[in-house]
Parts: structure tokens; sequence; C-alpha cells
């Protein structure tokens, strides 16, 4: 089993998913492996934070009982139906057989349950807190540097500096965004990264003299409003008011930090402070 199959495997691992032959063979590696031990302990963490921020509630009462008054309104059309159909078997006279009536009431009951089953779900996983209680893009940005150990990854798109990035980015994948110089930090290329859900962007990757790495996600604003499955932004939107603003949130003692230039969104994380981060920024 090569070292891709084994990453395949984390997640499945973590929910309990996998065979005990599997399992043996992840954890065998991961003994010999620091970078795959480490991923499984992020794999983890990610888990315990997405069932602490997500909260189950149930579905309104007056829901449930809306489903059920129309659940059992069509059962007793159905009933009526069948003993209709019953009767013509039954009888020595030709009759028109009802069975195209039945199959529209069986439709129709079989639409009304999966609806009712819809709602009642999408009420489950309603949040029942404030934007505050649910998962950020903060979040998952710490998600993606913590299952990674903050390592640099591969370079996708190579640049020779932050403007031949911008005019890359603009030209393969339509991204109208500023790539930003960091002071004290070097500019280290760009992946258009899978960030939540099917929904990608621009990672951009700068490498610090001490050795640390830094991931940096942008985002332009109509995007964000255009994609519900992916997450807002927490308290940044309300903190975040002029040019030089930033908004700084702590994930699993990491500061990640967030900001606005225009119509794009960022959001950052490294081993550093937020603010020494923030102080890299180009003002």
């Amino acid at each position: 089993m090569d070292t891709k199959q084994l990453y395949e495997l984390i997640s499945a691992y973590v929910d309990g998913e996998l065979n005990e032959v599997d399992s043996a063979s992840l954890l065998k590696h991961a003994k010999q492996d620091e970078r795959l031990s480490k991923a499984i302990e992020s794999e983890k963490k990610f888990k315990k934070l997405l069932k602490s921020r997500l909260h189950r509630v149930s579905a309104p009462a007056e829901l449930k009982s809306r489903i059920n008054t129309l659940l059992a309104s069509e059962k007793q059309k159905m009933s009526a139906v069948s003993k209709v159909s019953e009767s013509a078997d039954q009888s020595t006279y030709p009759v028109d057989r009802p069975s195209g009536n039945r199959n529209r009431f069986l439709f129709s009951f079989a639409a009304l349950f999966l609806i009712g089953l819809f709602l009642m779900l999408a009420q489950q996983f309603t949040t029942s807190g404030p934007v505050s209680d649910v998962l950020t893009v903060e979040d998952l940005t710490y998600v993606h540097y913590a299952n990674h150990s903050g390592q640099l990854l591969p370079t996708e798109l190579a640049a020779a500096n932050t403007t031949d990035a911008q005019i890359k980015l603009k030209e393969l994948y339509g991204c109208n965004i500023t790539v930003p110089e960091l002071q004290g930090a070097r500019f280290a290329g760009v992946i258009y990264a899978d960030f939540y859900e099917g929904f990608h962007t621009p990672m951009l990757k700068y490498e610090v003299a001490d050795g640390d790495n830094i991931y940096m996600f942008a985002f332009e604003s109509h995007l964000l409003e255009e994609n519900p499955s992916l997450i807002a932004y927490d308290k940044a939107e309300n903190a975040i008011v002029k040019h030089d603003d930033v908004y700084i949130k702590t994930v699993n003692s990491h500061d990640v930090v967030s900001w606005k230039w225009g119509e794009v969104w960022y959001t950052a994380v490294s081993a550093h402070r937020g603010d020494v981060l923030a102080a890299m920024l180009p003002h």
C-alpha cells in the first residue's frame, strides 16, 4: 500500500469505518512515519472540532405535526384506493381499474415522506447558537495547516514572484486577487486548493527565515456569497472596517488572522502570534 493510499484511509479510520486489516496496516505505518502519525492526530482534532461546533437540534413541534397530518391524509387516500381496487378485482362486472390513480397516490405519499424527512434532517443540523458557534473559514484554515503539520506543500503553480502569481491566477483560474508581499517572508508559490466541500480558492505559501511557514487563503467576496457550502467568517465582518483592520481568532492555540482588501478576503495562519503575522502585512 503506497503513501497516498494510506493517507486516504485516515478519515475512515477516525470515523471507525475502516476494517481491521486496513486499520492495523495504517497504524503499523504510522509508528514508522511521524508525518502520517501527525496526520491521524490532526484528523481526530478536526472531527472533535466539528462535533463541538456543529450542534443538532430537534425539529420544531409544528413542523412535525404538519408532516404527520399530511402523511395521515395520504394514508387514508391510499387505503380508500386499495379498497376500490380490491372490490374491482372481486367483481364479475368489467370496471375501469384505478391503477393509475393508485400509482399517483403512492407517488404522492412517497414524495411527501421524502420531503418531510429532508425537512426534519435540515432542522436537525440547524445551528442552535449564534454565528460564533459554527465552523468558520478561520477554523478551516487552521485545519488545513494542522493536517499538514505546517509543512510547505509542493507548489502547484510556479511563479517567480507575487506579480507573476497574480497574472497566472487570473489567466488560469479567473481569480482577481492581490498576492501580497509579506515583510520578513519569502513568497513560495500557489496551490489552487480544495478548501471546503469542492470549493476551490488560492492558497498562497510563504517561508519565514526561522523555518516557519505561512498558509494564506484568498477569497473573492462574491464567491463567498455564491457558495452556501462555504461557511462565512466569524466576527471578522464586524471587526474589519478600514483597509488596515485585522481580526485575530485563536484556534487550538494557533492565531488565525483575517483581513480584507477591496473585494477580497484573506485568512492566514502560522506558528507566529497573530499580531506578529499581522505586522508582516503591507500597510
